[in-house]
């Protein structure tokens, strides 16, 4: 299970990496999400992240990280069901509108 977390750790900073350099890119993204209810589909794989991160945690060299990733996953996942697609939509609106000098900043989180 450790690895598993590992390569999402890995994933997330490529992702992130992808982002800062070219924000067209989460643009494209969230109009991926934005189709039908596809919005769902991403609550259950951040519910499923977060499961992977909070079990992993006791294993790892630092578990605070893997914890608090759990944590805000877990977060995530509860705000797109609780929320649903129509509150949601107008958040990933936002962040369209947003200049590629705000997402490329926003990136660096994921860094």
């Amino acid at each position: 299970m450790v690895i598993l977390v590992k390569l999402i750790g890995i994933l997330i900073f490529a992702i992130s990496l992808i982002y800062g350099i070219k924000p067209s890119v989460i643009k494209g993204m969230i109009g991926f999400w934005k189709k039908g209810k596809r919005i769902y589909a991403g609550g259950v794989i951040n519910l499923i992240i977060a499961i992977l991160f909070l079990l992993a945690a006791s294993d790892l060299r630092m578990p605070w990280i893997a914890i608090v990733i759990g944590l805000l996953s877990l977060a995530k996942a509860l705000a797109i069901f609780l929320l649903g697609p129509d509150k949601l939509m107008k958040s990933m609106d936002f962040w369209l509108n947003k200049s590629d000098f705000a997402l490329r900043m926003i990136s660096l989180i994921g860094i």
